[in-house]
């Protein structure tokens, strides 16, 4: 298959999510490879998914990592081959999810590296330093502030995942 071969329905699909995430600061290639597997019905290979989105396979191979850690999709060998293919799981919940752990983690270390930076900069008390001091610590304090936010968010986001599923069966 080529990149023409999508209908032209979904051809303005994959355009419309592009453009939605691209705004977001997303990265169009990753999009479009993750896309690509999103709509396949069986599981890909590199030569396809470079087939279906015009990229070369070294582009395709080289982002893979990118679209496994950040969206809802899996590589896998079949068994006795060598050749390794990806498959949407179409799991929206497990994607965000990627991205909470990836935000919450990116805080945490955030914090530490803060707070390395204010006892540093405590020792040395010259007027510049001090003004400087002050910014790292209004920003640490605003990194707790939201990972103390986003903590409980994300504890009211699993009891509700958990909810889902009993309101479901009734």
């Amino acid at each position: 298959m080529s990149k023409t071969s999508y209908s032209q329905t979904e051809q303005e699909f994959i355009e419309r999510v592009i453009k939605v995430f691209e705004r977001q600061g997303l990265n169009p290639t990753v999009l479009r490879i993750y896309i690509s597997i999103f709509l396949s019905t069986t599981p890909l290979g590199l030569k396809e998914i470079s087939e279906r989105t015009g990229y070369s396979m070294s582009t395709v191979c080289t982002t893979m990592d990118i679209v496994e850690r950040n969206m809802d999709v899996r590589a896998f060998k079949k068994p006795g081959s060598k050749k390794v293919y990806y498959e949407c799981l179409h799991n929206m919940l497990l994607m965000h999810r990627k991205k909470m752990e990836q935000a919450s983690d990116s805080t945490k270390e955030m914090i530490v590296i803060l707070t390395e930076a204010e006892k540093q900069m405590a020792l040395a008390r010259s007027a510049d330093t001090v003004t400087k001091l002050k910014y790292v610590t209004q920003m640490r304090h605003d990194y707790e502030r939201f990972y103390e936010m986003f903590h409980k968010f994300c504890l009211t986001m699993e009891f509700a995942e958990k909810n889902h599923g009993k309101t479901q069966s009734h």
